[in-house]
């Protein structure tokens, strides 16, 4: 059991103690109270209102130091404890090619043992060489042990590659948010205005995958030699439909110029 903190004064100097050691501050002697707090629930299997009268405060302080806490200046207090949800999802299996976590489990269980690589390979069905470098990159390594839910966390951290901003200074879409919010644009009209003006990704400034002007001609082109309409430029509408005759055809002024076929 801890002693609780006491304040001393000596020839006019305050003295913080807490659990038979002197610091300097008060910031100091109350972040190690902070930390005797989050220990003794871990180590000395207290709960958190024993643990919180161990080092001489109340449960509400207690709650705070574990939750975290925002004050009404906005001054922010973080959590001493990491907490997981217990409705939190089972990590996804990102590929059958990888390891998931439900395999991490049995190696990290038959390697506390001793077995061998092989034989902890055959638990999982997988090659040997696998298991020998999940081990190696994944092992803790200020224990060396393998700690599946660590490695888990690692090997997806791993597979993650982030992509720069788009709207990043500097950027072609940096210098048309405001310009577009005066207008009153909504944010799909901003982002698809420097790539329409440019032709380019406002990401990465790069060309954005769109056919070639030879290849929009020769599309053209094709399009207006279908059967059945010609390109015609001494005509109005430009395209002369087919004129055969049926009950669907279209009955419009046939262009002289034109050859289309009935």
């Amino acid at each position: 059991m801890t002693g609780s903190h006491r304040n001393e004064d000596r020839g006019g100097e305050r003295r913080w103690t807490f659990n038979g050691v002197e610091y300097p501050t008060r910031k100091l002697m109350c972040a190690a109270r902070r930390e005797e707090y989050v220990r003794l629930p871990d180590e000395e299997g207290m709960n958190f209102t024993q643990a919180a009268h161990a080092v001489g405060v109340s449960k509400r302080t207690g709650k705070v130091w574990r939750n975290g806490r925002t004050r009404a200046t906005g001054r922010n207090e973080k959590a001493s404890m990491d907490w997981y949800r217990s409705t939190m999802d089972k990590p996804k299996r990102i590929h059958a090619r990888y390891l998931n976590q439900e395999e991490r489990i049995p190696i990290a269980d038959r390697l506390r043992p001793g077995d061998s690589i092989r034989a902890i390979a055959r638990l999982p069905g997988r090659d040997p060489g696998t298991v020998s470098r999940e081990i190696e990159r994944n092992r803790n390594p200020g224990t060396g042990d393998c700690e599946p839910c660590r490695a888990q966390q690692k090997a997806a951290g791993r597979l993650k590659r982030p992509r720069p901003r788009k709207a990043a200074d500097g950027t072609p879409l940096w210098a048309e948010i405001p310009a577009g919010l005066r207008r009153h644009w909504s944010p799909e009209q901003i982002a698809n205005r420097p790539r329409r003006r440019t032709g380019r990704s406002p990401a990465t400034g790069r060309a954005t995958s769109s056919p070639a002007p030879a290849t929009k001609a020769r599309s053209a082109r094709s399009s207006s030699a279908r059967p059945g309409s010609r390109s015609c430029s001494t005509c109005p509408m430009g395209t002369t439909p087919n004129t055969s005759s049926g009950p669907s055809s279209t009955k419009w002024p046939r262009c002289p110029n034109s050859r289309a076929i009935r």
